[in-house]
């Protein structure tokens, strides 16, 4: 997908941006799905943010993915997130 830039004020474009994922498993869960296939479901959502951005002209994208809390997941689940 390419963005229309016509309304961006490019001037206005930040250097970097911090993203902080939360809520896949919730959209897997509300669907009945897994709470892997949320976590697939972001993958790509991820990937749409970042070229977007790259096609604003962020420099510096970070992605906060995984917290202390998420320790406490399922030992299924934090494996697939480590392999992720």
């Amino acid at each position: 997908m390419t963005l229309d830039l016509s309304q961006v004020d490019l001037d206005r474009v930040p250097a970097h941006v911090g993203l902080i994922l939360d809520g896949n498993g919730r959209w897997a869960n509300q669907r009945g799905l897994p709470r892997t296939a949320g976590h697939l479901a972001g993958e790509q959502a991820l990937f749409d943010t970042v070229e977007g951005a790259l096609e604003l002209g962020v420099e510096w994208v970070t992605a906060f993915t995984f917290s202390t809390e998420n320790w406490t997941r399922s030992a299924d689940e934090v494996e697939f997130l480590m392999w992720f």
